[in-house]
């Protein structure tokens, strides 16, 4: 894949007011063409992840954009929810019920029949825990290595998580899932570390491949993109 190139997307997620900030910038960026959604419990339970999910792409006038319900439960136990930080809705606004539903087809299903549709053509961008992409690798061996790299926002490498002293809420909510996809042989794995003071940082695992490795986060450039990226008349109105 030539930079510069567009490149197809999956994000797999448990919105979240930090996903949702992830699926709008995404939706707006000209050098992402997202072809679906995929949820997980997590920050909130899967019907919610699956609602919000919905409702960000109906605000966002993308409801061309499928969303594939994924795992309720991680591999053992149950989830934690954050509601204490996103509120029981996920989000600090609520969005309008949305019109329009999930397909039938459910999440481990529709991602490895899109991998297997685009051989190394799309990114996996996992923003929440690792259950489905787990799920993926028992279900269909050998579809992971199809993606053409997975992103991972987890875990807490150099520093305290936020949940422990050790650990971060992802991989938290789903250690088994966690452990079991660090252990793949995919050709790229970037994983973006909870990291307070070095916000961005990446820390790779897996086999040697290409990795773009973001810099620092400057809060106010960050808030000014992503008010560019909604438009004036969006701006505003979920906050």
């Amino acid at each position: 894949m030539t930079t510069g190139q567009v490149k197809k997307v999956i994000i797999d997620t448990d919105p979240g007011v930090d996903d949702s900030i992830a699926i709008l910038m995404a939706l707006r960026s000209p050098s992402l063409q997202v072809l679906g959604l995929t949820t997980v419990g997590g920050n909130v339970p899967l019907a919610r992840a699956t609602r919000n999910s919905l409702a960000l792409l109906e605000y966002a006038d993308r409801t061309d954009i499928p969303v594939a319900r994924g795992a309720a439960l991680p591999i053992r136990g149950q989830y934690g929810y954050a509601f204490p930080v996103h509120g029981t809705s996920g989000l600090t606004r609520r969005l309008p019920n949305p019109s329009i539903g999930p397909i039938e087809q459910r999440a481990v299903d529709y991602l490895a029949e899109e991998l297997g549709k685009h051989p190394g053509e799309i990114i996996l961008a996992a923003l929440g825990p690792l259950t489905n992409i787990a799920n993926l690798t028992t279900r269909y061996p050998g579809a992971l290595e199809q993606a053409a790299g997975l992103v991972v926002m987890g875990g807490a490498v150099d520093v305290p998580g936020n949940v422990t002293d050790h650990a971060e809420v992802n991989f938290f909510s789903d250690p088994e899932a966690a452990r079991m996809v660090a252990a793949t042989e995919s050709s790229q794995v970037v994983v973006e570390t909870f990291d307070p003071v070095r916000l961005g940082e990446t820390k790779v695992i897996g086999r040697p491949g290409p990795v773009e490795v973001m810099g620092r986060v400057d809060r106010d450039r960050f808030l000014k993109q992503f008010e560019e990226f909604l438009g004036p008349e969006h701006a505003t109105s979920l906050t």
